[in-house]
């Protein structure tokens, strides 16, 4: 006999240094959410006025002529599509966290919903904006994304065979 599960309870992560004192609780992601993320970062990429909005927002550009070339660039495209697709996977995973706070010591905001590309530029609900904003800010941080994304691959919904000959 073979039984066949998929582990899709959420998993509570403890961040290491320097991050300790965070934890995070993660919906495990399926291939279908991965792709969906992915796809969604590659729409953001696509719209000029979305990715603008994103590099503009974190000073990610120096002056209209970094923008532009930004903006026109394949590779810096390319990149940046990878660094977005952790944003969006961090955003469709991550259900609660304890130890991140805004600037006024208030929660920091997670989204209600996923927001699709015109969301980026003009969302429906300014929590969510705020929410993207904030996971934007902590995955530029190469060291925190290197964490979080680590724990999200980790909690990816598993699938168990068991059986016995």
């Amino acid at each position: 006999m073979i039984r066949v599960s998929s582990l899709t309870d959420p998993v509570t992560v403890s961040l290491a240094a320097p991050y300790s004192g965070v934890t995070i609780t993660l919906r495990r992601l399926s291939t279908v959410d991965f792709a969906r993320c992915s796809a969604r970062a590659a729409d953001i990429v696509r719209d000029t006025a979305a990715l603008s909005t994103v590099i503009t927002r974190h000073n990610l550009a120096e002056t209209a002529a970094d923008l532009n070339r930004a903006l026109n660039d394949l590779a810096f495209q390319a990149g940046f599509a990878a660094w977005l697709a952790s944003v969006e996977c961090a955003l469709a995973a991550v259900i609660s966290w304890t130890g991140i706070v805004g600037e006024a010591g208030e929660a920091a905001p997670l989204p209600a919903r996923l927001s699709h590309v015109a969301g980026v530029v003009s969302p429906a609900d300014p929590a969510d904006l705020a929410a993207r904003i904030t996971m934007e800010t902590l995955l530029l941080d190469q060291a925190f994304e290197r964490q979080l994304t680590g724990h999200i691959d980790l909690a990816a919904r598993i699938l168990v065979c068991e059986g016995n000959a």
